[in-house]
């Protein structure tokens, strides 16, 4: 379905019951929504539950925000890319998104994204982030 089709079935992407319906169908169409709604925290928690990769189109100042950030790479470690330097940083973050890289890998093989995500955890050097990452990287 091309992305003027997507639009037309969700209607006016500036009000927020229509952007969370579309968000929630698709998180991708984030990118549509009205400025305004891709700085909002419940319209984007919602679309990176559904799409990770969805935090791409959020407001930068949403990039930063643990809870939406952590939703966002546990639904896709690709997410990472995304997040801010600060959320980076956090243990919590990265495990997650360490963890979907993991389970993605044994559940559909070799990844090249799931490999890359947990090279670029091995190379943090945070504690037992790097720990696990050998670990991991042991397995591939």
């Amino acid at each position: 379905m091309s992305d003027s089709n997507e639009i037309g079935k969700w209607g006016d992407m500036s009000k927020k019951e229509n952007v969370l319906k579309a968000v929630g169908d698709n998180g991708y169409a984030l990118r549509f929504a009205a400025e305004p709604l891709q700085s909002d925290s419940d319209v984007v928690r919602t679309a990176v539950s559904e799409n990770g990769y969805a935090l791409r189109y959020a407001a930068t100042k949403l990039h930063s925000e643990r809870d939406i950030v952590t939703h966002a790479v546990r639904q896709n470690g690709i997410a990472l890319h995304y997040v801010s330097n600060e959320m980076k940083g956090n243990l919590e973050v990265v495990m997650a998104a360490a963890r979907m890289a993991w389970w993605r890998r044994r559940r559909t093989g070799p990844c090249n994204s799931a490999h890359r995500i947990l090279l670029w955890i091995h190379s943090l050097g945070l504690g037992n982030v790097q720990r696990f990452g050998r670990s991991v990287l042991r397995r591939l």
